[in-house]
């Protein structure tokens, strides 16, 4: 009988530890990983990146000082669902008419992880040049429903390092030029 109640005890605290796990570190669904985390979730979600292990969702959040796009890294665990792992936005920046790096922004994140905001409708590709490797890749740009703000991103393999020269392109031509470590 003694033996019986330990046991009961023990699939007890298992039972009822795994359902506190599952409740407060682990979600169903990505978006409801990052809204355990980021408790104010005004905004939409526009878009989902499949990656290895996770996705990254880029979320347009409406803020009392303007709106942010947000990229937030969740990942998929093999029996307790969705977990977020990283994740951070910027407002969307102002517009100087003489200077071109107003135009378009960028994030890094040490996945490594590259994107931006791009508020120029000129801009039609992002380069990304790795320092590390001498490779050069061609961001992903994606609408947000309003046709002045896109956002760009690009997923990239650990070896290519954390030094990239990133470059705004209209008609193949050069815009502006960014550095990101």
């Amino acid at each position: 009988m003694k033996k019986l109640t330990i046991l009961a005890l023990i699939l007890g605290a298992v039972g009822f530890g795994y359902i506190y796990v599952s409740n407060h570190f682990f979600s169903s669904t990505p978006i409801e990983a990052v809204e355990k985390v980021r408790y104010e979730m005004k905004g939409h979600l526009l878009y989902e990146a499949e990656t290895d292990r996770g996705k990254i969702l880029f979320i347009l959040r409406d803020l009392q000082n303007g709106q942010t796009i947000n990229a937030e890294y969740v990942r998929k665990t093999p029996l307790l669902g969705w977990k977020w792992g990283y994740g951070g936005g910027h407002t969307l920046p102002s517009i100087h008419d003489k200077d071109p790096d107003s135009y378009w922004t960028v994030q890094y994140f040490p996945s490594p992880f590259l994107f931006g905001v791009i508020l120029n409708s000129q801009i039609d590709s992002i380069q990304v040049y790795s320092y590390a490797t001498k490779e050069s890749f061609t961001a992903s740009i994606k609408a947000t429903g309003d046709r002045n703000v896109r956002f760009w991103y690009q997923l990239l393999p650990e070896e290519q390092g954390t030094k990239f020269q990133l470059t705004a392109e209209a008609d193949h031509q050069i815009i502006s030029t960014k550095i990101s470590e």
